[in-house]
């Protein structure tokens, strides 16, 4: 057994919405060619992993597959994004006037996104 762990973190490529600078968390949208393009760059330039996890949404999946072509990838949803709640794929532009929004700007770590289901569970605790 290895004394060492190390745990990579990549992103997904880059999307059609994130082309568009839209807000994009738990709403899948595809690799864009330039996407596509940028992963298939990086192909080779990494160890080949012993396990590959995954988020569940295919632009992570594809992104892992294009990657790491010998694996398969663990896909769970935990490794999802932000939920952007009523703010899937709209831009800031489209929001820059909402006061919610606004107010999560100034305080990211405390304001509610509207439209998220807030859980809060902490296992053995």
């Amino acid at each position: 057994m290895a004394d060492i762990v190390a745990i990579t973190l990549l992103r997904h490529g880059l999307t059609v919405a994130n082309e568009r600078k839209a807000y994009l968390g738990w709403t899948d949208s595809p690799l864009s060619t330039e996407g596509e393009k940028e992963i298939m760059d990086l192909r080779g330039s990494y160890p080949q992993y012993e396990k590959i996890y995954s988020s569940d949404l295919p632009r992570c999946v594809e992104t892992a597959r294009l990657l790491f072509p010998n694996a398969i990838p663990i896909k769970n949803p935990l490794f999802r994004e932000m939920n952007f709640g009523s703010w899937e794929g709209r831009t800031y532009h489209e929001l820059k006037t909402d006061g919610d929004y606004l107010n999560w700007l100034e305080r990211p770590m405390e304001a509610l996104v509207p439209g998220v289901k807030v859980i809060r569970h902490f296992p053995n605790v």
